[in-house]
């Protein structure tokens, strides 16, 4: 698809969401959004979910899916994790969630529900330590934050057929 104001193709197969919540570190989902919106233009739609299971109204047609979120894992605050295509780390990785249902079982039931539809999945993670109600996120999260953006951009260039068109 073009975009008749920049002259840039617009694929609809790229979904990039953010977990997330207005409990400290648990924006970083929603902060990496935020992040992206500062950077040049991706191609890709971006949508800020609070749950896992919003994954299902969206991911119809979808070949990329980028999914950020904070996470309780183990080290340092402001970590970043990445898995791509890794089904065995998901249920370790997601249980941790706060957003309702684990992610590995949202992911597991839109393999089910479209087996024919394959999908490049991204699992982005920021390890977080501040989870109070209604806090700002830390510091060290919103820097990790501007590092996913950065390295999601940097993926979706690497893929050819989803480079700008002049």
């Amino acid at each position: 698809m073009t975009n008749s104001n920049d002259n840039t193709r617009v694929p609809e197969s790229i979904l990039i969401a953010g977990l997330g919540s207005p409990h400290g570190d648990d924006q970083a989902g929603w902060l990496v959004l935020d992040e992206l919106k500062k950077l040049p233009p991706v191609q890709a739609e971006l949508r800020k979910l609070w749950s896992p299971h919003e994954l299902l109204d969206h991911f119809e047609g979808r070949s990329v899916l980028h999914l950020c979120d904070a996470a309780e894992i183990n080290g340092e605050t402001g970590l970043i994790h990445h898995w791509q295509n890794s089904q065995s780390l998901l249920p370790a990785t997601t249980a941790l969630s706060t957003h309702g249902p684990a992610l590995g079982s949202v992911l597991q039931l839109l393999s089910q529900l479209a087996p024919e539809q394959k999908m490049d999945i991204h699992i982005w993670t920021i390890s977080g330590q501040c989870w109070e109600t209604m806090s700002e996120p830390c510091e060290v999260v919103r820097n990790a934050a501007i590092q996913v953006a950065e390295n999601i951009v940097a993926e979706i260039i690497r893929q050819p057929s989803l480079a700008p068109v002049f």
